[in-house]
């Protein structure tokens, strides 16, 4: 039946109805939720004044730098989280468990100084990851580059993974060759039981066990007594990231979105606050994701572990390549990206709106590439088929497609942990010109290595400028390279991270 209405035409007749009657469903299924769903607060008092009382006590830990807005405007950013709650169905008991969980302090567990083992002695790694790593979005090549040099440098690495929901085997098959043993879960089947399951038929002590994304912290707990170090990696704080995210939603005055942020937000730090409890050790990828963390969760220390160049999919293809023209010609630019993380679509959609327009009316000829998976349909339908872009959706050969253009763009406005893409950007010796937000954690200097910028006039001035003046391209690029080689080679953040097992 799904299929046959698919086939109605948008702008027919019939398919003018189907939109009319889409319409009429939804707002009878508002009008029932509004009927039966009835506000959090208004049937349980007691219990939402013992979760705002919390939530007070609990926001005084959240470092004063990210929550000017969420402190003075607590009130309504809880009301809205019950109004989302009571929309999603969820029963005063969650509401008070998630609030009770990120009010409570982790507990001081006495932190050990690392100790490294001598070079020659070998470790038996086991990676968990709530998401496969594989090289379509950064933290899973990111994922995918520490088991391939930990297992080149002959530590034992096995991992604990769903699936690969794309069916993606490209990752997987060179991974085999690295991997001493894993485990691929259906969807849906990444739980304590199979994990257990699955430790007592290997019948292994690993000397580390390494939880990656919020949702591995549910495994952590049956993990503990098959490691002597679990350490927990936030690829990036999602409290803070949710924490942004909702200040901007405050100072638009976008009501309807800041329901949904204080749901995420809330549900975010009950999560990190889960694993960080957990855990022996805390990994960030950025001094500012590691501070904040330190400080909202009271752990003594957060290692940084940056983002580290693939030598797989980048630096072993950039010398296969060499230094290639751009295919798209002078006046192009690239933006790469995975558009399900919704950072990207973001920072997409920003740029198509405020930023494309400008640069245009200077370079009429100019052609904006946009490469990576997910659905980017929203932003097709802003462009209305503009000549000026691009779409390419996924690409095999992540070096060709950034060298196909003659400069790249990060216009990140939301989002924490590092952009990956800089370097990858910069290892190619295309220059850059991003937000604040995009070279976050890099040590990338404005006007030397990349150009930056958060206002879309200044931002628009930066693309032509490099478009334009050759001399400032070549110095850009030149030292771009230089830090990125300098900066991001894994051999020494390898080298941290063993340290780090092996307390």
């Amino acid at each position: 039946m799904r299929s046959l209405l698919r086939k109605i035409p948008e702008n027919s007749r019939l398919g003018r109805l189907k939109r009319a009657a889409k319409k009429a469903l939804r707002a009878v299924r508002v009008l029932a939720q509004d009927a039966f769903n009835h506000r959090l607060a208004a049937h349980y008092p007691e219990a939402s004044r013992e979760a705002f009382g919390l939530l007070l006590k609990a926001s005084e830990r959240l470092p004063n730098t990210d929550a000017p807005l969420t402190r003075r405007y607590l009130s309504a950013v809880f009301d809205s989280y019950l109004w989302i709650c009571g929309r999603w169905d969820r029963s005063i008991l969650d509401v008070l468990n998630t609030v009770r969980a990120i009010s409570s302090e982790i507990p001081s567990g006495t932190r050990i100084e690392r100790s490294p083992r001598s070079d020659g002695q070998k470790l038996k790694i086991l990676f968990v990851t709530s998401m496969f790593p594989g090289a379509e979005h950064g933290g899973g090549l990111r994922v995918f580059d520490m088991i391939t040099e930990l297992a080149d440098r002959g530590h034992q690495v096995s991992l604990y993974s769903p699936e690969d929901i794309g069916g993606t085997t490209k990752t997987l098959d060179l991974l085999k060759d690295k991997l001493t043993s894993f485990r691929l879960v259906k969807p849906g089947c990444f739980l304590p039981d199979d994990f257990e399951a699955w430790l007592r038929r290997e019948n292994v002590h690993y000397d580390a066990t390494h939880y990656v994304w919020p949702h591995s912290s549910a495994l952590m707990p049956t993990g503990k007594s098959w490691t002597r170090n679990s350490v927990f990696e936030l690829i990036e704080s999602c409290s803070r990231r949710c924490l942004m995210d909702l200040e901007r939603y405050l100072k638009l005055g976008n009501l309807d979105a800041v329901g949904r942020g204080a749901f995420y937000l809330l549900d975010n730090w009950k999560l990190e606050h889960d694993a960080v409890s957990h855990a022996d050790r805390v990994i960030a990828l950025t001094d500012a994701d590691a501070n904040f963390t330190s400080q909202l969760f009271g752990v003594p220390q957060v290692e940084v572990i940056p983002q580290g160049i693939s030598k797989t999919f980048v630096l072993d293809r950039v010398q296969e390549a060499g230094d290639a023209p751009p295919s798209f010609g002078e006046h192009s630019a690239v933006f790469i990206g995975n558009y399900n993380h919704y950072p990207n679509k973001d920072g997409l959609k920003w740029f198509v709106l405020n930023v494309l327009p400008k640069v245009t009316a200077k370079v009429p000829t100019f052609k904006f590439i946009v490469a990576g998976a997910g659905d980017v349909s929203s932003i097709k339908r802003l462009l209305d088929s503009s000549p000026a872009v691009q779409f390419i959706g996924e690409v095999d050969d992540l070096v060709g497609t950034l060298q196909s253009a003659k400069i790249c763009i990060a216009p990140l406005i939301s989002g924490a942990g590092i952009r990956g893409k800089v370097n990858q950007y910069s290892c190619v010796r295309r220059p850059t010109v991003s937000t604040r937000i995009g070279a976050c954690g890099t040590p990338y200097q404005h006007e030397e290595s990349i150009m930056i910028a958060d206002d879309p006039s200044e931002f628009a001035e930066h693309v032509v400028r490099l478009l334009r003046d050759n001399q400032l391209y070549e110095k850009i690029r030149s030292k771009a390279s230089e830090v990125a080689i300098e900066s991001f080679s894994w051999d020494p953040i390898i080298r941290n991270l063993e340290a780090i097992y092996a307390e």
